[in-house]
């Protein structure tokens, strides 16, 4: 068949542009992601070869995701194809020419390329409606673009990997930079906190590296050994420093250490310049580096104020035992309750004021005898607290209720320290119990006063008011009954206030009484609006008309206060009445005082 050279020539022509364009991919492509390779080859495919259909299929051989693209729609039917043929595709690496796709009025035919070896780079599927396509130059095309687009994709692939894996590396060198950051500040904190703890304890550490005789010492170590920071530790200058009576004892203890390698725990003396004297305690753990070298770690602690206390201590203690008739005098006279025990805790000794305290004999209250004077509800708590208190050798301290010899219980602190003998071993406790009562009833008084100063702040009712300041003072004064009655405008007659304690037939036969100069205690007292004492109900001529109401009742005294207001006029009266006949103590004598001004307060508050 004859060629026409006019006709060959322009399109030999265009295939060589066409080549020259497709050569320039690569280097066109670099840097892009994978997807935009893809696109571009789709593109460029039907732009050049001016096609109806492209279809671009770029797999990564190393198993990541493949990328499709599709352009045109003249080979309506691809999808379905695909799917169809996908398998066999696959599975070789022959191009194939596919004489008609379109499947409609205008025929097209198509061509497939596969990329690498059994399709492992992908397909490249086009479609074209001239009746000579494929022409071999135009497979040539088509081969040379999708191979050098299989190889810009795997470009791709490779820079998207690796800066990804740049960044993943980035982060990981941000965060272990950060970490290492917070780990330099926090050790240099604890640095810091090591140091100041090793100055306010006058504990310094040390190293010692035996085998090159190098030395590490800390700051509190340097200032204890009064050498200056910049001066190298040695052996030889701890041996200066070393009291000369007790030199020969460190330096054995020294070369004894270097040759059999185990811990040391001694004190001894320095001899500083000055002609002081200082006592430290070395303890040091024997340790090997990682070449075998046997090394220490310890801590040099200045013990001079204890040395100095102890043996102040001591001292005293010695003059103590050489008088001790002068001091079981002065203990059994000093105004207060002194003890000593064994070391397991039980009584060896009781001064006579806490004998006459608690109206038991030496007898009585030797070993655990003295227990019996302990209030059942606090004897388990205390025992408790002394008994680890004994076993540990912390001092001691605690509070309960003791019963005085009159039989009533008192609240008291008990206190005890140890005494131990050289080794430190406790030889005796020594304690004191300190009467607390009036400090405790003081205290309870105060809180239930701000109680009731809250109550009155709130708006509460006068009745709850009045009920709650009975309660107070009964609580503060064991086996008291508390009554508060209130004067009618008129100024004859007392009428019920509060007695949450006194029987109600009681408080009802009394409820409106008149107010004179022999009406109880009471009424008494507000007719005479000053505080009337009646010790005895039985006796006393100012209950004639009403001691038939108190005694059934077993009220054997009452003690009355006019409960006055701020210009002395008379709201009512306070009492106290007692089953046993008495008059009130000072400490009842203040609760009545300050409840009988809490009590005008709420008073005139709601008036």
């Amino acid at each position: 068949m004859a060629i026409d050279p006019h006709a060959e020539i322009p399109r030999l022509r265009t295939a060589l542009r066409d080549l020259v364009a497709l050569s320039t991919i690569p280097a066109a492509w670099v840097g892009r992601e994978p997807p935009a390779v893809a696109a571009g080859l789709a593109d460029v495919l039907v732009g050049s070869l001016h096609l109806d259909f492209a279809f671009v299929r770029l797999c990564d051989p190393d198993g990541g995701a493949a990328v499709e693209v599709t352009r045109g729609n003249a080979w309506k039917a691809f999808p379905e194809w695909l799917q169809r043929h996908l398998a066999a595709v696959s599975q070789g690496s022959r191009k194939e020419i596919i004489p008609d796709v379109g499947g409609g009025m205008e025929r097209c035919r198509g061509f497939l390329v596969p990329i690498g070896v059994n399709a492992e780079g992908g397909l490249v599927a086009v479609a074209c409606d001239r009746t000579d396509f494929p022409t071999e130059t135009d497979q040539l095309l088509l081969s040379v673009a999708a191979n050098h687009a299989a190889t810009a994709f795997q470009s791709a692939r490779l820079i998207h990997e690796r800066r990804r894996a740049e960044e993943e590396l980035r982060q990981a060198r941000d965060e272990l930079e950060m970490k290492v950051a917070e780990r330099t500040a926090e050790l240099r904190r604890s640095e810091a906190y090591s140091a100041e703890a090793q100055r306010l304890s006058h504990t310094g550490s040390f190293g010692w590296k035996v085998s090159s005789g190098e030395i590490y010492w800390s700051e509190e170590t340097f200032r204890i050994f009064q050498y200056d920071r910049t001066t190298k530790p040695t052996i030889e200058l701890v041996l200066q420093r070393v009291h000369p009576k007790d030199a020969a004892f460190v330096k054995q203890t020294i070369e004894r250490a270097s040759q059999d390698g185990k811990d040391f725990d001694f004190e001894y003396r320095l001899l500083m310049p000055d002609g002081s004297v200082t006592y430290v305690h070395v303890v040091a753990h024997a340790l090997s580096d990682e070449s075998g070298n046997l090394e220490y770690v310890g801590s040099a602690m200045d013990i001079t104020e204890q040395h100095l206390a102890r043996a102040a201590l001591e001292k005293a203690l010695a003059e103590i035992k050489k008088s001790e008739d002068q001091l079981r005098i002065i203990i059994d006279t000093i105004p207060t309750l002194a003890w000593c025990t064994l070391p397991d805790g039980s009584a060896e000794f009781l001064n006579q004021r806490w004998l006459d305290y608690t109206g038991l004999s030496t007898e009585e209250a030797k070993n655990w005898g003295w227990t019996v004077a302990l209030h059942a509800e606090d004897s388990t708590k205390l025992m408790d607290k002394w008994r680890a208190a004994v076993a540990t050798g912390e001092p001691f301290e605690a509070k309960a209720r003791f019963r005085r010899g009159d039989g009533k219980y008192r609240w008291c602190l008990a206190r005890a320290v140890p005494l131990r003998d050289e080794l430190g071993n406790i030889v005796q406790w020594y304690g004191t119990n300190t009467d607390i009562e009036d400090l405790k009833q003081a205290e309870a008084l105060l809180a239930g006063e701000k109680r009731l100063l809250e109550m009155i702040a709130k708006g509460n009712s006068l009745v709850l008011i009045l009920d709650a300041l009975c309660r107070l003072v009964e609580e503060l004064s064991e086996g008291s009954l508390v009554s508060i009655l209130l004067l009618d405008p008129d100024g004859n007659r007392l009428w019920h206030g509060a007695a949450p304690s006194l029987p109600k037939s009681y408080t009802d036969a009394i409820d409106g009484a008149f107010i004179g100069p022999a009406a109880g205690s009471c009424g008494t007292a507000a007719y005479r609006k000053e505080p009337v004492i009646v010790s005895d109900i039985a006796t006393d001529p100012l209950w004639t008309n009403y001691r038939d109401l108190a005694l059934p009742h077993g009220l054997r005294a009452c003690w009355s206060t006019p409960i006055l207001s701020s210009d002395g006029r008379v709201f009512g009266t306070f009492a106290i009445y007692s089953r046993e006949p008495g008059s009130p103590t000072q400490q009842q004598q203040n609760i009545i005082e300050q409840i009988t001004d809490l009590a005008s307060i709420a008073i005139e508050r709601k008036r």
